[in-house]
């Protein structure tokens, strides 16, 4: 009996494997070609410009190639013709990158307009960035000078202080449903001037806020400086109410730092227009 177990399990095993190779289909390995390092791709460091209308109309980039080994030109496009892209950029043996600081030209009141800088086909690298999109915006002056004046809450942080500010317009929304329209505002670098007049503050951002035609004042979460002093980025969001009789704008701010978990609470800002200029959208 042992015997014929010894003799059978071999042969079932053989079966097995006849039958499994009967049922298995032929493949044909194909080797994958090596892969392409030619081309170029396309770098930005900053791709929203949101410009005063006598701001330079300038913007950078960088053209780079993976394989630097020998001399090689590349050719360039853009979506817009008041962008003055160089059609063709060369790279000598070793060169691996160039940087572009280049002139375009849009109309005074330009908002949010998009620019495609890129690489021509045939000439892009497969791994990297084939083009960037910017999105620029060429904020008419308002004529004359915005105050802004801020004042102690209760908690007594903030003010008193006035400073004199560039205001823009930063272009009109409407709402489809409501018909509402919500008129935006770009106030220059406002804690940049502060810092000028001796605050102390640091580097200031440009702030954007918005006015509804119901006198609704909006300044949604966007920084507003970085605090040199405390080591962070202070963010900046809150809401107020358009007075007419003071062509002003009372707005509540609250003031944070995210990075550190704290911040400076509310603090009343109030923005008054130049004589004359009538903030709500018609």
């Amino acid at each position: 009996m042992n015997r014929i177990l010894k003799l059978w399990q071999p042969a079932m095993l053989a079966v097995f494997a006849l039958a499994f190779n009967a049922c298995t289909d032929e493949y044909e390995y194909t080797p994958q070609p090596d892969a392409d390092y030619e081309g170029a791709y396309i770098l930005a460091d900053e791709t929203t410009l949101i410009l005063g209308e006598d701001d330079a109309q300038q913007l950078s980039f960088t053209v780079a190639r993976h394989d630097s080994t020998e001399a090689a030109s590349y050719k360039l496009y853009t979506t817009n013709s008041s962008v003055n892209v160089p059609t063709e950029v060369n790279f000598a043996a070793n060169e691996g990158t160039k940087k572009f600081t280049i002139d375009f030209d849009l109309p005074i009141g330009t908002i949010e307009e998009g620019v495609t800088i890129g690489v021509e086909e045939g000439d892009t690298y497969m791994y990297g960035a084939h083009s960037q999109t910017y999105t620029i915006s060429r904020c008419k002056k308002i004529p004359g000078q915005t105050i802004m004046a801020s004042y102690f809450l209760s908690d007594g942080q903030g003010g008193p202080g006035t400073w004199l500010l560039d205001i823009y317009e930063y272009g009109t929304l409407t709402d489809e449903e409501t018909g509402v329209k919500t008129a935006r505002y770009l106030l220059k670098e406002p804690f940049a001037v502060m810092e000028q007049v001796g605050q102390g503050y640091g580097t200031g951002y440009n702030v954007i806020f918005s006015l509804d035609s119901n006198g609704n004042a909006t300044t949604a979460e966007q920084g507003l400086y970085y605090d040199t002093y405390n080591g962070g980025e202070v963010v900046v969001s809150g809401n107020g109410t358009y007075y007419s009789n003071n062509n002003a704008i009372v707005f509540i701010w609250t003031l944070n730092i995210p990075s550190l978990g704290g911040g400076f609470g509310q603090i009343e800002h109030d923005i008054y227009f130049p004589t004359g200029y009538n903030p709500i959208p018609q």
